[in-house]
């Protein structure tokens, strides 16, 4: 029985997509019948009106205790029915008002008492969930209460508290160092730096005390280095580190020259226009993008409409807030929320579509913070494929820049793909190599992204801007999985746009229960990491481009020099001219 990760919850929790049950006066039911969505409460509350105090810290150690101490009583079926119930909502609660203060402290990272609250609200989150975890194992091992909590929160839910280990004080120290580690470099990360050179050492630095401290958690597991431990039992995989392996293999082989030629196609499209100065506000925006929610799906449109009444969004650009965009489940609520700090072009859109891909799927997901899964192979499809299901209505959204929209969302796609197995293949370099320098990682860096091709090194310093290294280790190859179900998706939709569409319903609907291969198989997409399957994707996109493709000379001894990364950001800029270069946000700040 693998150990129910508290800690790598609470790591990987500013992505996790995830909703519970709803703790609010006020409510409103949506889903249900004649939808794909289950029946679901939502509080009707903005977020300047949720309650940053919502933890009964008493209430729940005093429903943790009696709850063990009636563990070795008879007849007590009621009574422990009611304290449970006590437990599943304050921890609900719990993690609630750590999103909250955590979206305070990502507005103004200069305000140090919102800095305190979010980091005594994290330690706090972490010693409850251990705390819940323990006494819901000793009731699902109880001889007279087992069969009371398999009906409670079902059997694989019970199947998994039943083998919980508690958190050891020296993992609870190591995971403490960890958040606080992560909480330095987003200060940091803020700071203006002289150059890159000076920006990766500190950031570096921060990085290797990382990666040393995650090791130590991983050994304490049992795990040889932590690359294995975070695949195993960090985000819910049903696939391996050597199914990876041969998929970046295949990405090198078919998706690389596919890249090279959409990216000449995006440049005829003038993708570039993406980058520049949108004509409308933030608030035309989003109003621009209702009525297509409502044609893709009338639950979606709902969930958009309710999105937009309660304002469960900050989109507007500020320099006091944490530079990054992500959707964040408010439990306690039965809501969501997306943060973004935008810049004000064309791209916003591709976020905002992005994320509400996440929110839909969180909106409508009915379950509680304690039976959390991090299966974000498969949320990210919810937000990739989104972007897809946008591809008819991206002229409707900006006239005039139809085509250039569908040939970025392309584009994106096939970026992230190459982008993701880059930087996983230099987390499992580092992480399987925990004593390297800061000068070796930067050398690792370089050389593995010239190993995907390309006519430019990649910056050895710039890797470290990427905030999924230190946030979420390990995670960044979940983009690229995602990606490739979305670009299935968009291959069938060119054939059935009906059958495309039902089918990201069911995945959206599917929340992240189920593993991403089960996800896939389920609903007849291909298996990626089966041999051919990334060379019949290729096909078919470069059919529905009408794209050319040039493999590699596979003869060639060594790879060509440069990294595909530097490519990619080349050839933004020379679409996005002075705007780019100014210090806009790279794509991979768009994998928020």
């Amino acid at each position: 029985m693998k150990k129910i990760s508290w800690t790598k919850r609470i790591a990987a929790g500013f992505l996790a997509l995830l909703l519970w049950t709803v703790q609010a006066e006020a409510s409103v039911t949506m889903g249900g019948d004649g939808t794909v969505y289950p029946e679901k409460e939502h509080g009707e509350v903005s977020l300047d009106k949720m309650s940053r105090d919502l933890f009964d810290q008493e209430a729940f150690e005093e429903a943790a205790e009696e709850l063990s101490s009636l563990a070795e009583k008879r007849g007590q079926e009621k009574k422990v029915r009611e304290l449970y119930q006590v437990i599943l909502e304050e921890t609900d609660n719990l993690y609630t008002q750590y999103v909250l203060l955590t979206l305070d402290y990502y507005k103004d990272v200069e305000n140090e008492e919102a800095a305190r609250k979010y980091e005594e609200t994290g330690n706090l989150l972490m010693e409850a969930g251990n705390t819940a975890a323990e006494t819901l194992r000793d009731l699902v091992n109880s001889e007279f209460y087992g069969q009371v909590l398999r009906e409670e929160m079902g059997p694989e839910n019970a199947a998994a508290f039943a083998g919980y280990e508690s958190v050891t004080p020296e993992e609870s120290r190591l995971t403490e160092k960890e958040m606080d580690l992560v909480r330095e470099y987003e200060e940091a990360l803020m700071q203006d730096y002289e150059d890159s050179r000076e920006e990766n050492q500190v950031l570096g630095e921060i990085y290797l005390e990382l990666v040393e401290t995650r090791t130590e958690l991983a050994r304490l597991q049992g795990y040889d280095n932590y690359a294995d431990y975070a695949y195993e039992c960090g985000y819910y995989r049903d696939y391996t580190v050597e199914d990876v392996e041969r998929l970046r293999e295949s990405v090198k082989e078919e998706l690389v020259p596919l890249y090279e030629a959409c990216l000449s196609y995006a440049t005829e499209q003038n993708a570039g226009l993406i980058f520049t100065e949108r004509e409308t506000d933030a608030e035309e925006m989003l109003d621009s993008l209702a009525p297509v929610m409502e044609k893709i799906r009338p639950e979606i449109g709902d969930a958009y409409e309710y999105f937009r009444s309660y304002h469960l969004y900050d989109i507007e650009p500020d320099e006091k807030k944490m530079d990054m965009g992500y959707t964040v489940e408010l439990p306690a609520y039965g809501d969501a929320y997306i943060y973004d700090n935008s810049y004000g072009t064309y791209q916003d859109y591709f976020t905002i579509i992005h994320e509400f891909g996440h929110f839909t799927s969180v909106f409508y997901e009915d379950s509680h913070y304690l039976y959390s899964t991090v299966n974000m192979d498969v949320s990210e499809i919810h937000s990739q494929g989104m972007e897809v299901l946008f591809w008819p209505y991206y002229e409707e959204l900006a006239p005039g820049m139809g085509e250039s929209m569908q040939a970025y969302v392309v584009f994106e796609l096939l970026s992230n793909i190459i982008t993701c197995c880059i930087y996983d293949e230099i987390e499992q370099e580092i992480y399987r190599n925990p004593d390297m320098s800061l000068q070796e990682l930067n050398q690792a860096a370089e050389d593995i992204s010239s190993q995907y091709g390309g006519d430019q090194t990649l910056d050895p310093y710039q890797w470290v801007e990427l905030t999924h290294l230190y946030q979420q280790p390990l995670y960044v190859i979940s983009y690229a999985t995602s990606a490739l179900a979305a670009l299935e998706i968009l291959e069938l939709s060119a054939e059935d746009a009906d059958q495309a569409l039902e089918v990201y319903m069911e995945i959206s609907a599917s929340g992240t229960s189920r593993p991403y291969c089960a996800v896939l198989d389920g609903c007849g997409l291909r298996d990626i990491f089966q041999e051919g399957s990334l060379e019949e994707t290729a096909g078919n996109i470069a059919d529905l481009l009408d794209l050319t493709v040039e493999k590699t000379d596979e003869s060639q001894e060594e790879p060509p020099a440069g990294g595909i990364l530097e490519q990619v950001l080349a050839g933004l800029e020379d679409w996005a001219g002075e705007i780019f270069a100014g210090g806009g946000r790279t794509l991979w700040d768009r994998l928020q």
